[in-house]
């Protein structure tokens, strides 16, 4: 797995997308910079103007981000949407699939939608997730599971087609967030860091932008129980292990 494909990448991002919490943001930020050993890394693989912007972090800084997501993705949601069912093609129509859809996909992996403070389109959430899947992965490929590998791979492959790849692209377009020195680097970064995710697994999402009002691509739906071929098989997988 590439470096850029490491679970911690995504765990940051996941964190930075995330409304500020000052106290668990300068407890955690150090830790994911360098990916829990302490080398320091994965802070080379930020945006130079993100890098630069959390090298200079505290607590009183961190109050005022906090302030600003609120006002952009809060007060100003309705141009600076935070959650994927608020773009896309026919958006008031399919929300309520999409959304069952990500349910689906974080259930099949033993993930509780309902346990989390955020809905399951919110980027931080989405990101999270995919970071898990990242994780799950290299624990089979460490039991030589070479079924599972599979599964979690054909997951990332659908997860990024159907949500977080043509997400990720968006949220970099954003005309509210470009010009902000914190939002801009993080979105531009994080879409370059998931189209790369993309590009590894032969994956090219289908764009989405606010306002279009276009039908969606014909494509298979896991929103209805049992009708998802990665649900499906994820869920094999887990009455396997549980009976082993």
């Amino acid at each position: 797995m590439s470096e850029l494909q490491n679970p911690a990448l995504y765990l940051l991002a996941s964190l930075l997308s995330s409304c500020p919490e000052p106290a668990r943001w300068l407890e955690e930020l150090p830790l994911l910079r360098n990916d829990n050993t302490g080398n320091g890394r994965h802070s080379e693989a930020l945006a130079d103007p993100l890098a630069e912007w959390l090298s200079d972090l505290n607590e009183e800084r961190l109050w005022a981000l906090h302030s600003e997501y609120i006002d952009i993705f809060d007060r100003q949601h309705v141009a600076n949407p935070i959650y994927e069912t608020e773009y896309g093609r026919n958006r008031s129509i399919s929300k309520a699939t999409e959304l069952a859809d990500l349910a689906g996909f974080y259930r099949a992996f033993g993930l509780d939608p309902d346990g989390i403070p955020e809905m399951p389109d919110h980027f931080a959430v989405e990101l999270e997730f995919y970071a898990y899947l990242l994780m799950k992965q290299q624990l089979l490929q460490d039991l030589h599971d070479a079924d599972g590998v599979a599964i979690v791979a054909q997951a990332r492959q659908h997860f990024l087609r159907d949500h977080l790849g043509g997400f990720a692209k968006a949220m970099a377009a954003s005309e509210g967030t470009q010009a902000h020195p914190f939002y801009g680097p993080l979105f531009q970064w994080t879409g370059q860091l998931v189209t790369a995710a993309c590009r590894t697994l032969d994956v090219d999402p289908a764009p989405i932008a606010y306002f279009s009002r276009e039908q969606e691509a014909e494509g298979f739906d896991c929103a209805t129980l049992g009708s998802c071929p990665v649900v499906q098989a994820a869920q094999k997988s887990a009455e396997q292990a549980e009976g082993a």
